[in-house]
């Protein structure tokens, strides 16, 4: 709103109201109605409609006729209105006409009016697509038209009752019935309805709003009436809204834009440009909306929304003192990547932006002087030296393509892995001037690296190329993960894990926690993790990948901030008790602590057992001293499944931890044996179970069980020599004497030279600390083994050794058969006992039924073993007859060196037929050479009856104990 105006505003509304009412202006001298005065005053106005030709055309209007010439000067005056942009030249179009209103009256006005209301409407659908130009054009005339009628509005000139007919109107006026007829409220109407979705109104609502909001929000109605102001002001408060609405559509768009393309750019590893194109024309129509609704709703006072979220994208913080520790292994290594001389602190911006020709490598001798820089490249110490380089390059003034190529084409054909962190260091520092080299180099590294992706080959000069400049950021991050997440996605290809483990180790500690990588890192981590889980990658990488990921993610950090379990005072006071405060002398102490418990309460007793069984099933977790001492109290607890339970979880864990090998856990693993040794001391674990572990820490992943020079294993390879560390402390730590009396006296003397012969089977000569254990294990007075002097004294002394005790190749087979009956047997034993718990915790409820359960289970544990060792005594009778006579068929009965340990054997029951039972008998010929020969035995024959007979009974007493236990569960 000018001020200045204001006052002649309101004087020419006066006068144009009063010529509405026929008060007309009438000229005081004679009037000249020349043909030229008047055609010229014509042309006056196309051509002087403003401020500097306004007092001209004033003076003309008063001493001119004009009336024959009226149609036409309409027609002159508003086409020339069209050109009225400047602020004065509005005012000064104001002025000509409202005098020109005053003379002619509604004559001239109607016609005018009808002019500039054609002008201002928007083209129809049926009208010819305008190009580009030409609507740019009407949106600017637009704009003009509707500040006049608005102009003319305020001084009089233009009112909603003026007598035009309808049929002359344009139909967006017939066709507005929602105005009241009030004539500016329909123009802006039909302004601001154009094409909503483009935003091309946007210009013209803000300069509308800037020059009149002043009038609408007035208290006076001297210039608009109150019904006008208020009309107006809706209209434009939708349009904000409306537009702030598409505002809003676009900001949206755009965030989904940049999802999207970061997702396909990683995909594909390069910026797609379709995608490119769109999130440009959606952030270029954000900005306009935005603007448009902010400067809107500031003119109309109206508050302002706040945009999604979406909207503000993440500043990276910078990386911080603390971060830069985890990523730098020293702050050499720091210094060398981050810390980079600005080359504007030596040269002026014109020098860094001047650019030579390349023909001045000729004339001026600039190639001799590239051809020195490069020769010191091939010379770099440090990174000071690269700084010194820089400054020669620049002072050299070599900043040209050729220079650039030359640059390029040494970097990318270095032989020398050394070089290559100099050449990286300098593109680093010139970043910013030579970015053209930067791209280049990118470009040959990116196509050099997709064709050994795809083709299974491996240049680790180019990865290692690639790995320093992601460490000097260099690596446009669509490129870099592009790489691996391909790698990720296609483990199968040979060369593709290397290439994996190559770029984490190198480049690990910035991906993982450098703010600009480390979101896109940890997407990649969770997809490696989801990969490891795949059936559709081998053992092998499936191990590797876990190293790397164990590496990435070591397991005290995957969840630094998870909160533990809140433990009870109980159970702490239980931990506590067991694992610091217990230390043998006070076993009884500790021991009526624990009775002292509240375990009538079912709820805390079941906490109290769970916690007891964290308790003595993990021996590492307390001193390596207190082993025996946490077996004793065990021993005393009266909880037979409790005792059952942890023997149980022992065995597994040694057996485990055989088939895993993992070095890490070596401390572990000998806690283990040294506790399943105290089990065994205080009877907890009886002699088969320890005979199997002996056995089983020799053989166990070994092919047929028989380790072998000529047969090495992956979990037990001839390098590693933690199985004897392991057997030797498990012999040291045990009391042998319990083994006398039993069947298992004579399986140990033999394991004694099978033991010698397996450690002749490791790579010679054993190091010092495996020899020290053996001679430890060798002083022991309980211990009865001594070494042989070399492999083939072991060999005879593990034949003699099997020939004395019974166990040659037929031997053998009959100790197998030993060993399935005893394996058997102690399932069925393991079953009794789980039955015998699940009774014990029925009691609470129903004891007498419970009591009759546990009966049962003991009269048949008690009818099975004695059955077992009828069948077992017969068996060995039998078979003894049956070595015999084939001892005398065979003219050698040497042992076979690869089964030199008793391995479990499996009867097939359906082996027995009608006419005979099946067996399969192991020998030897004369050439050494292990044969087999089946035999079927009669089915009267008192050892095939007594097989039969004994798969049957088991089989029936395994079925009684099945149902035993199910009834006692039936009882809770």
């Amino acid at each position: 709103m000018s001020e200045e105006f204001d006052l002649r505003r309101e004087k020419l509304l006066e006068l144009n109201v009063a010529a509405w009412d026929g008060d007309l202006y009438e000229p005081e001298g004679p009037i000249d109605a020349s043909l030229k005065k008047n055609s010229g005053f014509l042309k006056k106005v196309r051509t002087n409609l403003n401020k500097e030709g306004e007092a001209s055309l004033i003076q003309d209007i008063k001493s001119l006729s004009l009336t024959r010439y009226l149609p036409e000067l309409t027609s002159v005056v508003a086409e020339a209105l069209t050109k009225c942009s400047r602020n004065a030249d509005v005012y000064a179009a104001v002025e000509v006409v409202s005098l020109l209103h005053r003379r002619f009256g509604a004559q001239f006005t109607n016609n005018l009016t009808l002019y500039l209301l054609h002008g201002i409407a928007n083209p129809s659908e049926r009208d010819a697509v305008l190009s580009e130009t030409d609507e740019e054009a009407r949106l600017a005339r637009q704009r003009i038209l509707g500040r006049l009628l608005m102009e003319f509005y305020t001084c009089g000139v233009i009112r909603d009752d003026m007598d035009i007919s309808k049929s002359d109107l344009p139909d967006f006026v017939t066709k507005r019935k929602d105005s009241d007829g009030l004539i500016m409220v329909v123009v802006l109407k039909e302004v601001l309805s154009y094409s909503l979705k483009s935003g091309v109104t946007i210009p013209f609502a803000t300069g509308f709003l800037k020059k009149f909001v002043g009038y609408l929000e007035a208290d006076d109605n001297r210039f608009l009436q109150n019904k006008v102001k208020l009309q107006i002001l809706k209209a434009f408060r939708i349009y904000t809204n409306a537009i702030w609405v598409r505002a809003e559509y676009h900001n949206i768009s755009v965030q989904r834009l940049k999802k999207k393309i970061a997702k396909i750019s990683i995909r594909i590893g390069k910026v797609p440009e379709e995608e490119t194109i769109e999130l440009k024309e959606n952030t270029d129509k954000f900005e306009t909306f935005k603007t448009g609704a902010d400067t809107l709703m500031k003119l109309l006072e109206m508050p302002v929304p706040e945009y999604s979220v979406v909207v503000e994208e993440e500043e990276v913080p910078e990386v911080d003192e603390e971060t830069q520790k985890k990523i730098w292994d020293n702050d050499v290594d720091r210094k060398f990547y981050t810390v980079l001389p600005d080359m504007r602190d030596t040269f002026s911006d014109e020098v860094l932006a001047t650019t030579t020709s390349d023909a001045s490598e000729i004339t001026d001798g600039k190639g001799k002087a590239m051809d020195k820089i490069l020769m010191k490249f091939d010379s770099c110490k440090s990174g000071e030296d690269v700084d010194r380089i820089s400054v020669q390059f620049w002072k050299a003034g070599l900043n040209n393509n050729r220079s650039k190529m030359r640059l390029s084409h040494h970097f990318l054909s270095v032989t020398s892995f050394s070089q290559v962190p100099y050449f990286v260091r300098f593109a680093a520092i010139n970043r910013e001037f030579l970015p053209n080299l930067i791209e280049d180099i990118v470009a040959v590294v990116d196509k050099n690296l997709r064709g050994q992706l795809t083709h299974a080959g491996l240049n680790l000069l180019i990865v290692n190329f690639f790995c320093e400049m992601v460490l000097f950021k260099l690596v446009p991050i669509h490129i870099l993960f592009h790489k691996i997440r391909f790698l990720i996605k296609h483990l199968y290809i040979p060369s593709n894990l290397d290439f994996l483990f190559t770029v984490f180790d190198r480049c690990g500690q910035i991906l993982l926690y450098d703010p600009l990588y480390k979101s896109k890192t940890e997407e990649m981590v969770e997809m490696m993790t989801t990969s490891c889980q795949s059936d559709s990658i081998t053992p092998n990488d499936r191990l590797a990948l876990s190293s790397l990921l164990l590496g990435l993610r070591p397991p005290t950090l995957n969840n630094p901030e998870t909160k533990k379990r809140a433990r009870s005072t109980e159970e702490q006071f239980i931990r506590h008790l067991v694992r610091t405060e217990y230390n043998g002398d006070n076993i009884s102490e500790v021991y009526s602590q624990l009775a002292s418990l509240d375990w009538n309460d079912a709820k805390k007793a079941k906490m109290f057992v769970e916690t007891l069984r964290l308790m003595f099933t993990k021996p590492h977790k307390i001193n390596y001293n207190n082993i025996q001492n946490l077996a004793n109290l065990l021993h005393l607890i009266p909880s037979k499944p409790l005792r059952v339970y942890v023997v149980d979880s022992v065995v597994e864990s040694i057996v485990r931890s055989l088939e895993v090998n993992d070095v890490r856990e070596n401390r572990v693993r000998l806690a283990y044996i040294k506790y399943f040794a105290a089990l065994f001391n205080t009877g907890e674990v009886t002699s088969a179970t320890f005979n199997s572990i002996l056995y089983k820490l020799v053989y166990l992943g070994h092919p047929d069980n028989s380790p072998s020079v000529n047969h090495p294993t992956e979990i037990d390879s001839p390098d590693d020599y933690f199985r004897i560390h392991l057997v030797s402390l498990l012999l040291t730590a045990t009391d042998l004497t319990r083994l006398k009396g039993t069947k298992y006296e004579k399986s140990l003397t033999t394991f004694y030279s099978f033991f010698d012969y397996y450690t002749f089977t490791k790579e010679q000569p054993i190091p010092l600390e495996t020899s020290f254990k053996l001679a430890e294990m060798r002083d022991d007075p309980n211990v009865k083994f001594s070494r042989s002097a070399n492999l083939e004294k072991s060999i005879q002394r593990l034949q003699a050794a099997m020939s004395h005790n019974g166990l040659g190749s037929s031997e053998l087979d009959e100790e197998d058969a030993r060993e399935a009956v005893d394996a058997e047997s102690a399932d069925m034993e393991d079953e009794a006992l789980k039955a015998q718990e699940q009774a014990h915790k029925a009691a609470l409820d129903l004891y007498e039924r419970d009591k009759l359960a546990k009966e049962q289970i003991e009269k048949a544990k008690n009818s099975l073993e004695a059955r077992n060792q009828r069948a077992e005594e017969e068996m060995e009778r039998e078979f003894e007859n049956m070595m015999l006579e084939e001892s005398s068929r065979s003219q050698s009965a040497k042992v076979r060196v690869e089964l030199p340990t008793v391995a479990t054997s499996q009867r097939n029951v359906e082996g027995m037929n009608r006419t005979g039972v099946k067996f399969t008998l192991v020998s030897r010929n004369n050439k050494k050479q292990a044969t087999t020969r089946d035999i079927v035995l009669p089915e009267d024959s008192k050892f095939a009856s007594a097989m039969v007979e004994k798969t049957l009974m088991k089989q029936k007493e395994q079925e009684v104990l099945r149902r035993v236990a199910l009834n006692s569960l039936d009882y809770t």
